[in-house]
């Protein structure tokens, strides 16, 4: 299930999460002004956790899935690469039950990922999609801490770096847009 977050009926700058259920069977308010925050006591991420990005691939590359992206996304990458209209071709994208998706390469590695004098890098790190972007906080991550501790396992940023906060990771796990 998908929370979409929406103006709320209190204070301005106040974001009120549509679906109760996702934040702990209790309908709350959290102040996003303020970052004050009232956290459900039955979610176990709810004194944060760490992640940054080590740029190491690994959540790029491996075993086949889809990095999914809207066609606001595809038009970004696709000026971003300096192609000449806002569509990408099959070298890049894939349609798959209406949806686009970025090919993967020999190997299981996104299109995108570089590797190049033993580093590895996004090549679209700035346009990269939404989907991108809100990694590790997804709703099958965050589902259980052995989801995230699976996760972690092969992601070295994950459990270190810059702390995020239960509203910042609720922010990051119900966004559509970027």
């Amino acid at each position: 299930m998908h929370v979409n977050a929406s103006p709320g009926p209190s204070a301005p700058g106040t974001t009120q999460l549509a679906d109760p259920l996702a934040i702990g069977r209790v309908s709350r308010i959290i102040r996003v002004d303020d970052r004050s925050e009232r956290v459900p006591k039955d979610k176990w991420y709810k004194d944060g956790l760490n992640f940054t990005c080590t740029q190491c691939g690994n959540c790029c590359s491996g075993d086949p899935g889809y990095v999914w992206a809207t066609e606001a996304e595809v038009a970004k990458v696709a000026q971003y690469i300096g192609h000449p209209d806002p569509r990408l071709d099959q070298r890049y994208l894939r349609r798959h039950g209406g949806k686009f998706s970025f090919v993967e390469k020999e190997g299981g590695d996104c299109v995108f990922l570089k590797r190049e004098n033993g580093k590895t890098y996004c090549g679209i790190y700035p346009v990269r999609p939404l989907q991108c972007r809100t990694w590790p906080f997804w709703d099958e991550l965050l589902g259980s801490r052995s989801a995230w501790d699976s996760a972690a396992r092969r992601c070295p940023g994950m459990n270190r770096g810059e702390h995020y906060g239960f509203v910042r990771i609720e922010e990051l796990r119900v966004q559509r847009t970027w």
